[in-house]
């Protein structure tokens, strides 16, 4: 079984999930001959995943131990119910935390493992969400043209609205394009380009009110927002407790000085600070951690595999 096949068969079973279809429980599902998602009998090597009932969809009992890693990282997403807003953070950084140059630079950081990856989880969720300083510093599409997948609404906050219009995210018609901006802000540009929409959101303590946030989100049927960067934007969330998942890519690599990645209000004990419950994969050369900060009691077993560039470390 191929990897193209395997992303397909994740990426139909989200949708499902979207859809609010009840698979049968304990059965076994994978790809027919039409390339369409179905229970399959017994014993068909085609069998990826299994529906459980009080938890979602999880990995078949008997696949190549090297698949389950590569679903056990995307499975958590398929999972997410159109219910309430889900939030899930994601940051690469340099072995000294540093995630640009104090340039801003920061093509790539980290390695192209993790790239494709990002490519994955933009097709996975119903939106990306980035920062004016990353679309500024890096000018990026937002897209999934690395990987089969629609592409999602891309949002931006911009509270100044001090973006040019020529950046790719909003000149490309390669998506619809959400802009977010300081509600005290006068703008008359509003709405000019095709596919791009600003709205007007109050701000708090110089951040987005994520009350107000949230239910525009809602309103716009965005349930599941990967945000993707950058560092204060990331921050943002994760202090304000909105946040359900959060991936670090660690890169062996060190800047010397630059951008930090995750900067919060002090702690002065050690027992106050985050200890996130998480899981670790070997991405190439890099290493992810992804926290689930919505299980706070969760474990997890240490393994070493390898499939695609993506294995399970703990």
């Amino acid at each position: 079984m191929n990897i193209d096949d395997i992303w397909h068969t994740l990426l139909l079973a989200r949708l499902w999930v979207r859809q609010g279809k009840k698979p049968d429980n304990d059965r076994g599902y994978g790809l027919n001959d039409s390339r369409k998602l179905s229970a399959l009998s017994n014993g068909d090597r085609r069998t990826l995943l299994s529906w459980k009932q009080s938890i979602g969809w999880v990995s078949h009992s008997g696949i190549n131990p090297d698949i389950q890693d590569f679903l056990d990282l995307y499975l958590p997403i398929c999972n997410v119910f159109p219910e309430k807003p889900f939030f899930l953070g994601h940051l690469g950084q340099g072995l000294d935390g540093y995630i640009a140059t104090r340039s801003g630079h920061s093509h790539y950081v980290t390695g192209p493992e993790n790239i494709l990856h990002l490519h994955r989880m933009r097709a996975m969720c119903d939106a990306v969400l980035v920062g004016a300083g990353t679309v500024l510093q890096d000018n990026p599409q937002l897209t999934t043209r690395e990987v089969e997948g629609e592409n999602p609404t891309r949002i931006v906050f911009d509270p100044k609205l001090r973006l040019p219009l020529n950046l790719n995210v909003f000149s490309d018609k390669q998506a619809k394009t959400l802009v977010f901006y300081d509600e005290t802000q006068v703008s008359d540009a509003p709405n000019k380009i095709e596919g791009i929409k600003t709205i007007a959101i109050p701000m708090k303590n110089e951040r987005f009110a994520f009350d107000e946030l949230t239910s525009v989100l809602h309103k716009h049927k965005l349930m599941t927002i990967f945000v993707e960067g950058g560092g204060k934007t990331v921050s943002g969330f994760l202090e304000a407790g909105l946040l359900n998942r959060l991936q670090v890519a660690i890169a062996p690599l060190v800047l010397g000085e630059g951008m930090p990645g995750i900067s919060l209000s002090g702690r002065q004990r050690i027992k106050d600070c985050l200890r996130l419950p998480h899981r670790v994969f070997r991405m190439g050369g890099d290493v992810l951690f992804d926290c689930d900060l919505s299980n706070p009691d969760g474990q997890t077993e240490a393994d070493h595999r390898e499939f695609s560039g993506i294995s399970r470390v703990l």
